[in-house]
Order: structure tokens, then C-alpha cells, then sequence
């Protein structure tokens, strides 16, 4: 717990994502520009700034990456590149960025429907009991998992209710 010289509290900051320091302000706002000047498409049409977010295929973005990683490559090795060096940095963020945005969700979808095969089509009704562990389910999380209030348990399909 903190307290600050105000007398306000907050908790500790201990294991929380510290996006102020992992991120870099000038880095951001620089691909921010770049992304903001490739917007504009060929036939003169400007594209939404989250398009990108549709979906490409990850091996479009692995290849586009590679090209950039190999252009930034042979600029910080004295060569020339086909861009600037910020611009080159910023495609290859982009790739990394979208690429990196399709595999999370592929795996959020894989955890999603592993979650749906795992789990009875609705939970279990307050004041059922599990048949398995025979335990009552106070709430709609699982009876058999304590601690665990996203999940109920595979066995849970309810036997009784309580005596009233």
C-alpha cells in the first residue's frame, strides 16, 4: 500500500504492466507518423488507421517484415537502404506489431473454444449440487475449483437441489 503526501492511497504498483517505462513516447508518436502517411492508398483514398486490424495473413506480414529487417540490417551497416532508416524501423514495427496482433488472437480464439468444449452449454444454478464432488454451488462458478471463478468443472451437471 502507498501513501502519498496528499493522504491519498494506492495499492503497490508490484507486478503491474508498467506501459510508461516499457514503451517509448518518441518511438510511438514517429510510427504514429508513419503509419498516418501510408494511410493514403494508391487510388487516392484514405484508409481507416485501424485496417490493418481486418486481418492480413501472417505470412504477408512475415515477408514484409523480413524485407524491412534486411533494409534497417543493411542501413546500420553503412549501405543504403530503400528508405529512411526511421521509416524502414517503423515497417518492420508494423509487421512485428501486426504480426505479433495475429498470433495473440489466434491463441485467445484456441483458449476460447477450448473453453467452450471444457465447459456445460450454461453454468451450474445457484443451490445445485455437483455430481461428482456433491458439493453445492453458491454462485455460477465452479463448486469443485475454489479459487478458480472462471471455470466450472467438466463434471458438474446438477442432481438435486437443496431442501428448502
Amino acid at each position: 500500500m502507498r501513501t502519498f503526501e496528499t493522504g491519498a492511497t494506492r495499492d503497490s504498483d508490484d507486478g503491474k504492466l508498467d506501459y510508461d517505462g516499457f514503451l517509448s513516447p518518441l518511438a510511438l508518436e514517429r510510427f504514429a507518423q508513419y503509419m498516418h502517411k501510408h494511410r493514403l492508398q494508391a487510388d487516392g483514398k484514405l484508409r481507416d488507421s485501424d485496417n490493418w486490424k481486418k486481418g492480413i495473413p501472417i505470412q504477408q506480414y512475415l515477408k514484409s517484415k523480413w524485407r524491412h529487417f534486411v533494409d534497417v540490417w543493411k542501413q546500420l551497416h553503412g549501405l543504403p537502404g530503400a528508405d529512411t532508416l526511421e521509416d524502414s524501423l517503423c515497417a518492420d514495427l508494423f509487421n512485428t506489431q501486426g504480426l505479433l496482433h495475429e498470433v495473440v488472437k489466434a491463441r485467445l480464439a484456441t483458449e476460447q473454444q477450448q473453453a467452450e468444449n471444457e465447459l456445460p452449454s450454461s453454468p451450474p444454478l445457484p443451490g445445485s449440487r455437483c455430481a461428482d464432488c456433491a458439493r453445492w454451488a453458491g454462485n455460477i462458478y465452479s463448486p469443485c475449483l475454489p479459487g478458480n471463478s472462471n471455470t466450472y468443472p467438466k463434471c458438474f451437471t446438477p442432481k438435486e437441489t437443496p431442501d428448502a
